[in-house]
């Protein structure tokens, strides 16, 4: 059993640990200003109930990382289940790299381990210089502010993002209809994003959409990396707080933080006045 509060390190290893379960498709592990584990957010796609899974999530931390996480504590979120999924987590679960987890980033096994292996070392060089927590800050984006103007037939929607020092705008627009923003505000993001990239491949949404999960409100995004004639799909998850739009924004950020360390991004960012 884990003695006082898990660091940054344990929790990478949680979570990358949960994405090995059948049937799941992204992990999230929230944690309060002490380091206490407050919530585990799960997206999964499977025919089985979130409270089983959840129980999944329970018993691999505690029997793999001596983690006590209450089940209640665990969000599960299901997404569109198919029975052709059924047959690939059939044949493949127990492998060690889940077909789940393979789906979700998009690459064989050889690519997650070597991902794995490559935050690693930068995970203890940092250690080593007691700077862990402020390089995992500066390799993710954040975000840090949106900007929302709805005319009479017309949406248009700004979204403020930084990393390692650089702050981009992205923005779209789009015909006013009834209903969430989400998709108009998610295409902002990205729009923001690849302002950070120096990359050639292109990321674009594939789907968003409000689920409801015990009672709360969560937006999941899938945001596919289309390069060429290959793709590769990402999901992340938020809950709606004060601002469903701004959820919307961290369900994009929570797809593609992770993988986005693997990328290149611009030495500067410059904009043309015009």
């Amino acid at each position: 059993m884990v003695e006082g509060n898990p660091d940054r390190e344990l929790i990478d290893r949680a979570e990358d640990l949960i994405l090995k379960l059948r049937d799941v498709k992204s992990c999230r592990i929230s944690t309060d200003e002490f380091g206490n584990i407050t919530e585990v957010h799960v997206v999964a796609s499977s025919d089985r109930s979130p409270k089983m899974i959840a129980r999944d999530v329970e018993a691999i931390l505690n029997a793999e990382l001596g983690l006590a996480v209450d089940y209640r504590k665990i969000g599960v979120v299901l997404l569109e289940y198919t029975e052709s999924e059924s047959h690939e987590s059939a044949g493949e679960s127990g492998t060690g790299k889940t077909s789940a987890a393979r789906e979700l980033l998009g690459v064989d096994e050889e690519d997650i381990m070597s991902e794995e292996r490559a935050f690693e070392e930068k995970a203890e060089f940092a250690s080593r210089e007691g700077q862990l927590e402020l390089l995992e800050q500066d390799m993710r984006i954040r975000f840090s502010g949106l900007k929302i103007d709805v005319e009479e037939d017309r949406v248009e929607v700004e979204v403020r993002l930084g990393r390692s020092g650089f702050d981009v705008v992205g923005s779209s627009a789009d015909l006013r209809h009834s209903g969430a923003m989400y998709d108009v505000v998610a295409a902002a993001t990205l729009h923001a994003v690849t302002e950070l990239l120096d990359e050639k491949f292109q990321l674009c949404l594939s789907r968003i959409k409000e689920v409801s999960m015990d009672e709360r409100d969560v937006v999941v995004a899938v945001v596919d990396l289309v390069e060429g004639r290959k793709a590769k799909s990402f999901v992340g998850s938020a809950f709606i707080g004060r601002d469903a739009n701004e959820a919307a924004v961290l369900a994009v950020l929570d797809a593609i933080n992770r993988p986005s360390g693997r990328w290149s991004m611009r030495k500067g960012i410059h904009y043309t006045i015009r």
